[in-house]
């Protein structure tokens, strides 16, 4: 059912971009208008730890960062403002200092530890509103250690559904060495 405030939305994204972007932006707003405003993460994840790690941020709305009781990101937001190894490093001594606590995931979190260096330019020339971005120098991967760390500590113990907004459950794995 579309209302007259999506077709107004529809119509304002339609201006900017082409309409099928449009449609695409207007079923974003839709879906997380229907994230709540407390999310009960125990009811969500029976069984899971009662303090719940999320490294890479908890955005169930895909826009932004979601707090709540029970639920530790961190010193950083996630992943936001820890692009230096040192950041990166702090991250991962927050999981080593709490192995009992479960990881809350995207389900692509992988993803999330990729370099794009045409992307990252991209979003750098629109940012700065600039017509001649550099080009690339130093590609290195400094969250890649954070992805390589969960991947080889943790396993996944509950996979992401439509309702828990795509967010996996792992825990420590028994063999893993701190």
């Amino acid at each position: 059912m579309t209302t007259k405030l999506d077709r107004e939305v529809e119509q304002y994204y339609a201006r900017e971009d082409n309409r099928e972007t449009a449609r695409l932006k207007t079923a974003l707003l839709r879906a997380s208008s229907k994230v709540p405003s407390q999310i009960d993460l125990r009811s969500m994840y029976p069984g899971a730890s009662e303090v719940l790690d999320a490294p890479l941020g908890y955005k169930p709305n895909q826009i932004g960062e979601y707090r709540t009781v029970g639920l530790d990101t961190g010193y950083f937001f996630g992943l936001l403002n820890a692009f230096t190894p040192a950041a990166v490093t702090t991250k991962i001594d927050e999981l080593r200092a709490h192995p009992e606590r479960d990881l809350l995931l995207p389900e692509d979190f992988t993803e999330e530890c990729a370099v794009h260096p045409a992307a990252e330019r991209r979003a750098l020339q629109v940012g700065f509103m600039s017509p001649f971005v550099p080009p690339v120098r130093n590609s290195d991967n400094v969250r890649e250690p954070l992805c390589e760390f969960i991947t080889t500590h943790y396993q996944v113990i509950q996979a992401a559904q439509p309702s828990n907004y795509g967010y996996q459950l792992w825990r420590r794995s028994r063999d893993a060495k701190r």
